[in-house]
């Protein structure tokens, strides 16, 4: 695609029906406002211009146009941006270079067309009645059932394979997908009478199935059976629910990790939804790379039982090798998520996990202590060896000294004790580094800012630009430059006066930090969409704030004001009479005398 019709392309999209697809969106005049998805917040500040095609936020000053939304939201190759693109348009994507032709795409269009045969089974079908009413005790509804595409697979050992073949795909291929396998009858589908959860790419491919029983008295039958690995499927890369979990990732900037599929739609549905999963092994780093290229911000929510603590100790590592920041919620012992939401609610839920969440550090000194008897010798020495080794691991003397002490009072000792104990463990141990350390691979570098490049194109009024970017970093530059300015303000446009008068005379008036979703409430529709245009030239002209910076820029706005003012009186001059213009010639020159005064008085206070 050339660049001029990919600008064509992003002129032709529309924006606000682009970015609704994510975003509520009210109108406020000729832009629309609505809660930013890349970051949270309470107050509107991310905007959207249908007429400039642009969008931009307030808060966290993220802006573009169409291409550079769809790719920050869905965190995707400009490439892949740019056919997301052209099907939001239903154009056709046009790559400047020839493509191969995607020996996985027969794949993908045989697992699509499984999980959508699947889908219709649980809807349409007899047998589909008694796994809705257990999908409906689970607190799976309708519209979770839709969002995940669950579906089911039928009793009749060998329905997918048959309908498979009728719509023209091959047995190798479906015996490659893990959707069938063959004795010497012949082949028959591997999933009979269980609940189907597809299981996807980060790109929203169906990749495998997690089937999981439900009505079968057998015992013996596992609970979950995933898909073998196969040429899409790499059960230690692929994480479930992350194709949905990639937008919450991006406003919330962290990642839940939950031990089943169900923990994670249990999460879905209380608006966790940046929920993820394993499948059946123990996360490894490379699921941990995958996440890295969305969030480095990890929250560990496993069962709360010895096996989901075990595991947790084990994921915490992982996360610390991958440079995560890591924390972790601790469940009532022997509950899952999904218990927790069936039991309490939806939440309930929510307010118990947001108010648990811990730091690794204290997480493994307080599932150290759990079912510990004490009284036992054996077990308070392996116990107090464990804590040593925790607290020894600490790069913080002052941490090390808080579980000290809190060590004493847990075990009712006193701190000398636990101090002469420490002190020995330590003499006899090399402090070693709690976690590897870890080389990232090129992929999942963690992107670097560009310098900002500063506009070569002339703008006069640059200093009009400038105030307003100290003026809106404290309430204090911004009355101080009202001080120095007021005698100035003609420079600015209506617009731009009626946006700093009311800044500084109704915001500050009444707010000590400045808050871009705050501030908009106070503008009417025309001046909020100059306040828009002008947060645009703001975020084209970045500055260094300091007192010299700020200096030159008021004196550059006054020398503005002064030249604006002589213009003026040159104007009145020429059109004036010749009786009024020794009058005008007078008051020129008395302004004349006025600004050498005046820069005569800079002069020496910068001396």
């Amino acid at each position: 695609m050339t660049d001029e019709e990919l600008n064509n392309l992003i002129g032709q999209t529309d924006l606000v029906s682009l970015v609704s697809k994510y975003v509520s969106l009210e109108k406020k005049g000729k832009n629309y406002m609505g809660c930013c998805p890349f970051h949270n917040e309470k107050t509107p500040s991310f905007v959207v211009s249908p007429e400039k095609g642009i969008f931009n936020c307030f808060g966290c000053h993220k802006g573009g146009n169409a291409l550079t939304f769809i790719r920050e939201i869905e965190n995707i190759e400009t490439r892949d941006a740019i056919i997301k693109l052209c099907e939001f348009n239903g154009v056709e994507y046009k790559d400047s270079v020839p493509k191969k032709n995607n020996v996985n795409s027969n794949y993908y269009k045989l697992m699509n067309t499984a999980k959508d045969f699947y889908k219709l089974y649980l809807n349409s079908d007899k047998a589909g009645v008694e796994a809705l009413k257990y999908l409906e005790s689970r607190g799976i509804k309708k519209n979770i059932l839709e969002e995940f595409e669950i579906g089911l697979s039928p009793s009749n050992g060998d329905t997918i394979h048959q309908v498979l073949l009728k719509q023209g795909f091959l047995e190798l291929d479906m015996a490659d997908m893990s959707l069938i396998d063959k004795n010497d009858k012949g082949y028959y589908d591997l999933f009979n009478s269980r609940i189907m959860f597809p299981i996807k790419d980060e790109n929203g491919n169906t990749i495998a199935f997690s089937a999981r029983i439900f009505n079968n008295p057998d015992k013996s039958q596992p609970k979950y059976i995933n898909s073998r690995e196969t040429k899409l499927f790499i059960k230690n890369e692929t994480l479930f629910n992350l194709h949905l979990a990639k937008k919450f990732i991006n406003k919330t900037h962290r990642v839940i990790l939950h031990e089943g599929q169900m923990d994670v739609i249990a999460a879905y549905k209380a608006g966790l939804g940046e929920a993820v999963c394993s499948l059946g092994t123990a996360f490894s780093i490379n699921q941990a790379n995958k996440l890295r290229r969305y969030t480095d911000n990890v929250v560990i929510c496993y069962d709360g039982d010895q096996a989901g603590i075990n595991a947790s100790i084990k994921a915490i590592k992982v996360f610390k090798n991958a440079g995560f920041k890591v924390h972790l919620v601790l469940l009532p012992a022997k509950m899952d998520p999904d218990e927790y939401v069936l039991k309490y609610g939806e939440e309930e839920y929510v307010k118990y996990f947001e108010s648990h969440i811990i730091d690794d550090i204290e997480y493994q000194y307080q599932v150290l202590f759990l079912n510990k008897n004490l009284a036992d010798r054996d077990v308070l020495d392996n116990l107090r060896l464990e804590l040593f080794k925790l607290i020894f691991s600490l790069e913080s003397s002052i941490l090390e000294e808080q579980y000290l002490s809190r060590l004493s009072k847990d075990l009712d000792v006193s701190i000398d004790a636990v101090r002469r104990d420490y002190d020995k463990y330590v003499s006899t141990h090399a402090r070693n580094n709690a976690y590897e350390n870890y080389d990232y691979p090129v992929e999942v570098v963690p992107p670097q800012v560009e310098p900002v490049k500063k506009r070569t194109r002339n703008y006069t009024n640059l200093a009009e630009i400038q105030i307003f970017v100290y003026a809106i970093q404290s309430k204090y530059l911004a009355k101080l430059i009202d001080s120095r300015i007021m005698n100035s303000l003609q420079v600015l446009s209506q617009e731009y006066f009626n946006i700093w008068d009311t800044l500084i005379n109704s915001y500050y008036a009444n707010f000590d930090v400045f808050d871009q979703g705050k501030f908009m409430q106070l503008l009417d529709v025309n001046t909020m969409d100059s306040f828009v245009e002008l947060i645009d030239e703001i975020n084209k002209y970045p500055c260094e704030c300091n007192e010299a910076e700020l200096d030159k820029c008021i004196k550059k706005f006054n020398s503005l004001a002064d030249d604006y003012d002589n213009r003026k009186m040159q104007k009145r001059f020429q059109e004036s009479s010749d009786e009024d213009r020794v009058v005008m010639l007078q008051k020129m020159f008395d302004n004349k005398k006025k600004q050498d005064k005046k820069k005569h008085n800079d002069a020496g206070r910068k001396s």
